[in-house]
């Protein structure tokens, strides 16, 4: 896979039988490179792709057609912002944490696509994406930057995801005490004491 990625397609789908037929028929469509395909608890399927703008444009629309009913969320971002990917793989390290905003909602897709919009309208970082099993089905996005530029970029995540009917809720922490940035960026204690 390259080192950076500018395009991203994302669908999921409430079904993993029509997940794997769907995966086939993106992968036939146009010569693509798979980011993440994940089994999403409860029962749902993701795939990411990237390539080529028209490429990943041209395998999102055989893979939108071929998922029928089970098409849950789906998203193209041929301008995908610099900080999506590393979020995603947990790889974002090295972040100072000044104020944080969490992005929290229902589905994985709709989760990237608010962090997505949140970092291109404030001068944020974006820490972390989390899907997954542990999610059921959820995603949550943290950012960090200074209070106002939180505030802006949650903002626009909230709009967009009250539109779609798919925000859980919005969160701003000013100055989060420094014990809980391992938590934050997902390699947190497990709670042992």
């Amino acid at each position: 896979m390259r080192d950076s990625i500018h395009v991203l397609g994302i669908i999921e789908l409430d079904s993993l039988a029509q997940g794997y037929y769907v995966l086939d028929q993106m992968v036939k469509a146009a010569p693509i490179t798979l980011v993440q395909v994940n089994v999403v608890n409860p029962g749902k399927f993701l795939i990411m792709v990237t390539g080529a703008v028209a490429e990943v444009e041209e395998a999102m629309k055989r893979g939108i057609s071929a998922s029928g009913e089970c098409l849950l969320d789906y998203l193209f971002l041929p301008n995908l912002h610099a900080d999506v990917i590393p979020a995603l793989n947990a790889s974002a390290g090295g972040v100072e944490m000044d104020a944080l905003g969490v992005i929290e909602a229902f589905t994985t897709t709709a989760g990237i696509e608010a962090a997505d919009a949140a970092a291109k309208e404030a001068a944020v970082r974006i820490v972390s994406i989390r899907v997954g099993d542990e999610m059921g089905g959820k995603s949550s996005a943290t950012l960090t930057g200074p209070v106002g530029e939180i505030e802006a970029a949650l903002g626009v995540a909230r709009s967009l995801l009250v539109e779609k009917e798919l925000l859980v809720r919005t969160t701003v922490i000013p100055r989060p005490h420094t014990d809980i940035a391992g938590y934050v960026m997902g390699s947190g204690a497990t709670g042992q004491v």
